[in-house]
């Protein structure tokens, strides 16, 4: 979960009507372990109270077989338990008795309960949530929920004993958390107004982070950690190469791999990631065909079975198979939902009913996200206003010249206020502000190579804000989903995080075992400006290129790498490491020397690109504008010409064109700019211009 989004975590979904998913002994009833929003009420409300309920006081109770697996469904009203409970246990689950959000149809003391007992596991799983009274369409929906979270949420573990006073354990987990903070974690480095870091991992993230790790080691079990990633390519092509996977996430997936075998060197259980691609929720906001996601996803497995066939380290799934029943309990389909449609792209129909059914069970209601949006719009009125009212102040300090002692206190006394309130906290509104300011500004950026980009910049403005709403809507959604189906797992996030706690956020670019560098200029290797929510570096928004000789890769953008060729900089090879996933990636090499760098300094970047690429301006601004790669198969031929030595070869071609179209100026104007070195050149022939002349003066 976003932090920005904790509290405005709300609506009337399925999730929200849970109130914990628990796990108690077969035969004495003891309650083994609880998770969910209200859990630690569970905990404290079970002995004598709830266990009594659930064992002693079912009502309209039947099963379910489905699949070898019997469910049993049954209603518990409190109101007889509550008459026999001890005052204590009556004063614990008044709380419980009185829900914190009314909207979510709470029915005061009346809950279903959804239990059963898997032939694998020496305990019974169990989920307590509202019974509802609303329509058809969301019971049956909050019954298909009920019955598919109680048997397929990874539960497995709470079955196994353990103690909290294993000093061991506890080491091994601390072991693991520093292990996690100096390789993958990913920390903010951009100050607030008051110059403090937003990160918080060393205010309670590494406490977290080390007690969820230590829920397994406790019980010798593998480590669960849980990653929502990998989605689809960008549609922009100027950002990446291709639809497909390619070498960055070979990289990634690498990196990923690492840090479980660095997990099994301090703790021989080792550890599990398991990477939910989320693409299929999100395609149709990213200006991405349906077919194209599925594709994604298929060509990742393949990349995955290759590098690492049948390794329990690295699980890897989709929403389609997360949100499978194996025990045949379909889910119901046609749901009443109206999915927003923005981009032009093909769906279907399975993507359209997953996205509907993530949505229908964990979604969020906008309201709360609307009415923050005010608030921090209000906060930014009173801090400009404050401001003015500062200016004022000064100009009539200047004016008055301090002549009162009374008069300079009470100003600095109101300087001070304002002062006070320019520079507060970010309020939680302000904070979810600038989330959404990030996600629409990434969304702007990615339609900018969308056949929306023909729309009138306001036009595209809005379209991006409303893409980024949604996109909010469904990242949240599918966060809810994952914290129920994973309630143990300590979650990994690719958005910038100040991890301290559910989720933290990872670099899977990590330099720790590759040379990665992110730039967003291949040529001088300007770093990428890692600010904002959505700026981790990520596989799926760029693509690799590497120098020949090089050590370090380059995550950039097709872009950078076409603006270089284009420059002259650079041959080019699109290239693979062989093999059946065949990963690619750009293979550069230097073309130009300094001094040539120097010539192209002095006389400027689009001379040069026209003379490089012998094409004119016109021409040039498109092949900008087209992907390096248009078919997937195809080996392109390089674009530039070779230089070697300081001296640059460019065969001019008069015949069927002018030169004017071929350089991109006259040949009188090119003359002249040569030093009329070449006014002897003719038609077809090969000319070497010394460009150490061009340095001389």
């Amino acid at each position: 979960m976003l932090p920005q989004m904790a509290p405005l975590n709300q609506g009337t979904s399925a999730y929200h009507h849970i109130h914990a998913i628990y796990t108690r002994d077969p035969t004495q009833g003891t309650l083994l372990g609880a998770t969910g929003h209200r859990a630690e009420e569970v905990k404290a409300s079970w002995r004598g109270f709830l266990d009594y309920a659930i064992l002693h006081d079912r009502r309209n109770e039947y099963f379910i077989q489905t699949g070898g697996v019997r469910i049993h469904v049954f209603e518990i009203y409190l109101n007889n338990v509550l008459r026999e409970a001890a005052a204590d246990s009556a004063s614990v689950i008044s709380d419980l008795l009185v829900p914190e959000r009314p909207a979510r149809g709470f029915q005061g003391t009346r809950m279903r309960v959804y239990e059963v007992k898997l032939a694998t596991e020496h305990q019974v799983r169990g989920v307590l949530m509202d019974r509802i009274e609303g329509c058809a369409e969301e019971k049956a929906l909050c019954d298909w929920a009920g019955r598919f979270l109680v048997s397929h949420a990874r539960l497995e573990a709470t079955a196994v004993p353990y103690s909290e006073q294993d000093d061991e354990a506890a080491v091994l987990a601390v072991r693991i958390t520093h292990l996690f903070a100096r390789t993958l974690m990913y920390t903010m480095k951009e100050m607030d107004t008051k110059g403090n870091t937003p990160d918080r991992w060393e205010q309670g993230g590494f406490d977290a982070f080390a007690r969820q790790v230590f829920f397994f080691t406790s019980r010798g079990l593998r480590v669960e950690f849980v990653l929502p990633a990998f989605p689809c390519k960008s549609s922009n092509l100027n950002r990446v190469s291709g639809y497909a996977p390619d070498k960055a996430e070979e990289i990634a997936l690498r990196t990923l791999w690492w840090f479980t075998m660095d997990v099994e060197e301090y703790y021989p259980p080792g550890a599990r990631i398991t990477i939910v691609s989320d693409g299929i929720a999100v395609a149709d906001c990213l200006g991405m065909h349906d077919e194209f996601a599925d594709q994604y996803f298929a060509h990742l497995n393949v990349l995955k079975e290759e590098y690492f066939p049948s390794d329990p380290r690295i699980e890897l799934i989709s929403l389609h198979q997360l949100l499978e029943d194996k025990n045949g309990n379909a889910a119901p389909n046609n749901l009443p939902i109206d999915l927003p449609s923005y981009t032009e792209t093909t769906t279907t129909e399975a993507a359209v009913n997953v996205r509907k059914l993530v949505i229908a069970t964990a979604g969020i209601d906008d309201s709360a996200m609307r009415k923050a949006m005010e608030g921090a719009a209000q906060v930014k009125r009173n801090k400009e206003a404050a401001v003015a009212a500062m200016r004022k102040l000064q100009r009539q300090r200047q004016l008055d010249g301090g002549t009162s002692r009374r008069s300079t206190k009470k100003m600095d006394e109101t300087a001070w206020k304002l002062h006070q309130t320019i520079r507060q906290d970010q309020t939680a509104d302000e904070a979810f502000a600038a989330m959404y300011t990030d996600y629409v500004r990434f969304h702007m950026e990615d339609l900018a190579d969308n056949p929306l980009r023909k729309l009138h910049p306001a036009h595209r403005q809005r379209l991006a804000s409303s893409i980024g709403w949604e996109m909010i809507l469904r990242h949240q959604a599918i966060s809810n989903l994952l914290t129920v189906l994973f309630p143990h797992a300590v979650r990994f996030s690719v958005h910038a995080l100040p991890n301290n706690g559910p989720a933290f956020a990872v670099d899977i670019m990590s330099r720790y075992r590759y040379q990665v560098s992110a730039v967003r200029a291949v040529r001088d290797f300007a770093p990428v400006d890692r600010k904002g929510v959505l700026q981790i570096p990520a596989p799926w928004n760029g693509c690799i290129a590497k120098i020949h000789g090089a050590a370090k890769h380059m995550l950039t953008t097709s872009g950078a790498v076409r603006d270089s060729i284009a420059e002259g900089a650079f041959l080019w090879e699109w290239t693979h490491d062989g093999g059946p996933a065949g990963t690619k990636w750009f293979r550069l090499q230097f073309t130009r020397t300094e001094a040539e760098h120097a010539w192209a300094k002095k006389y400027g970047a689009e001379q040069w690109k026209a003379l490089v690429t012998g094409v004119g301006f016109g021409e040039l601004r498109r092949f900008r504008r087209e992907p390096l790669i248009v078919e997937e198969h195809e080996e392109p031929a390089p674009v530039v010409l070779l230089s070697r030595k300081k001296k640059l070869k460019l065969r001019l071609a008069r015949k069927g064109r002018k030169v004017k179209q071929i350089l991109g100026m006259s040949w009188k104007g090119f003359c002249r700019f040569t030093k009329g070195m070449w006014n002897n050149a003719v038609a077809g022939s090969e000319v070497v211009l010394d460009l150490n002349d061009l340095l001389t003066d």
